[in-house]
């Protein structure tokens, strides 16, 4: 009886003793937890995650502010015609060196081509014709165009032009500046006949310009004594490139 009493004694212990182990061993991953938590709690907020996205955003909205295309739709086409002839964008009405109301009469609708034959309703002073109108390219100026036009001090004649008609701008008597683009080949007889106040001829190719068939002396708007101007640059001394070749006949009459 003393020997079973024992045994029963020692695995009441044994048992005591793994009881309290278990518990030690529950407490742990409790106490672990809490730690953890406890960092969690303490660890001060931040919102360094987020600020780079709010940032792109104002980034990416003062592109959007400051990009002409938004703003303009037509801003990369008008780009394209800055240095060609002169324009008018139907889409906003943006002009470029342009006289409205002109008269014009339609060449040929399978190549969209015109010429001017008149003054029209355009009430400038300073005409500046332009080299489309109406979807049409502007290819020459017609025959009397702007015959005897009291009102008229300056034509500018854009690059799309190739021909200029017979008294075109004779008889201008207000008339004292001309500018002829490079695009022009052939200036008609008379077409700027009695046309006394030229005083000065501006163009921006002297190639394109000794090349011009002019029908007579008073087709060249120079024929009154008028001062040439090269790219805005009087002309007083002159030195032909070797690749001029032929000049035509009155490219210089009048200096």
């Amino acid at each position: 009886m003393k020997r079973t009493a024992r045994l029963l004694f020692v695995l009441f212990l044994c048992c005591t003793v793994l009881l309290a182990g278990c518990d030690k061993g529950e407490q742990s991953p409790i106490e672990i937890e809490t730690e953890s938590d406890k960092g969690f709690e303490t660890e001060p907020e931040s919102n360094s995650g987020t600020e780079p996205e709010s940032e792109l955003e104002t980034e990416s909205d003062s592109e959007s502010e400051t990009n002409p295309e938004s703003e303009d739709p037509c801003a990369f086409f008008h780009d394209l015609v800055a240095d060609a002839a002169f324009y008018t964008c139907k889409n906003c009405e943006y002009k470029h060196g342009v006289s409205l109301g002109l008269t014009y009469e339609v060449i040929s609708e399978e190549e969209k081509t015109c010429s001017i034959v008149g003054i029209g309703s355009c009430a400038d002073t300073e005409i500046y014709i332009p080299g489309i109108i109406d979807g049409y390219r502007v290819i020459s100026i017609g025959r009397a165009a702007f015959l005897r036009c009291e009102s008229l001090s300056s034509i500018t004649v854009p690059d799309s032009i190739t021909s200029i008609g017979e008294q075109a701008f004779a008889l201008c008597m207000r008339l004292d500046r001309v500018t002829i683009g490079r695009g022009v080949t052939s200036i008609g007889r008379d077409a700027f006949r009695e046309s006394i106040r030229i005083l000065s001829v501006y163009i921006n190719d002297l190639e394109a310009w000794c090349q011009i068939s002019f029908g007579n002396s008073s087709s060249n708007p120079m024929w009154h004594g008028s001062n040439l101007y090269l790219k805005n640059t009087l002309v007083t001394e002159l030195e032909t490139p070797d690749s001029l070749g032929i000049i035509k006949h009155y490219t210089f009459t009048g200096c």
